[in-house]
């Protein structure tokens, strides 16, 4: 059977020269093997303040519409957004607990955030993102409703560049896991505390260089 999706949305940017900010809504036409034509939606706010030339902060909060994970009264009807194409952990915090890999059973997503950077103008950067999140719907077993608490989550990153060819940028990521995500992913006995460090250079040298 062929299901055929469709998604469609709006966005404004504003860019000024001490704040930024974005607005986004989309809605998806979410059909299933089983079900029919049902909407999802999405939406996203963010504003960023330039504090003076080095400091800049920010918030936000994104919000996917989900399903209903309810065994004591089943939802038939697909209301899950999905992000088909997202660019990874971009969105959602660096360590892609959400819409990637083991996912977390379709039950939508509430993430708020507050972002914090420095620009030292002299050729390194240091970022901040802590991100809290929630699910918007019911998740009950036979015996249990669970908490919309889907954790909370820090990401720290720099970048520092060593010379004209070579930037060097790496961070460290922690997870403040809850009970109702590790029911979602079906992992009961996962430390409560997760984290994750990256490192990583980039060389670029010019090779060949001509004078006309």
């Amino acid at each position: 059977t062929l299901n055929d999706s469709q998604t469609f949305g709006l966005n404004y940017f504003y860019n000024g020269k001490k704040v930024k900010g974005q607005l986004a809504a989309y809605v998806q036409n979410n059909p299933t093997p089983t079900t029919h034509g049902n909407t999802a939606f999405m939406f996203t706010a963010n504003i960023d303040f330039k504090l003076d030339k080095q400091w800049n902060i920010g918030i936000g909060s994104d919000y996917l519409s989900g399903n209903d994970l309810d065994k004591t009264n089943p939802n038939i009807n697909n209301k899950a957004f999905n992000p088909y194409f997202h660019t990874g952990h971009k969105f959602y915090g660096n360590m892609d607990y959400f819409y990637a890999g083991n996912g977390h059973n379709g039950v939508g997503l509430s993430d708020n955030y507050l972002n914090i950077g420095y620009n030292s103008g002299k050729g390194y950067e240091l970022k901040a993102a802590l991100h809290q999140f929630f699910t918007p719907n019911v998740v009950r077993t036979f015996t249990k409703e669970y908490d919309k608490n889907l954790g909370q989550e820090l990401d720290l990153s720099f970048s520092a560049k060593l010379n004209n060819f070579a930037n060097l940028s790496g961070g460290y990521s922690f997870f403040l896991n809850t009970e109702t995500l590790n029911y979602l992913k079906n992992t009961p006995t996962a430390d409560g505390y997760q984290q994750w460090i990256w490192l990583g250079l980039k060389v670029n040298p010019t090779l060949f260089k001509t004078k006309n």
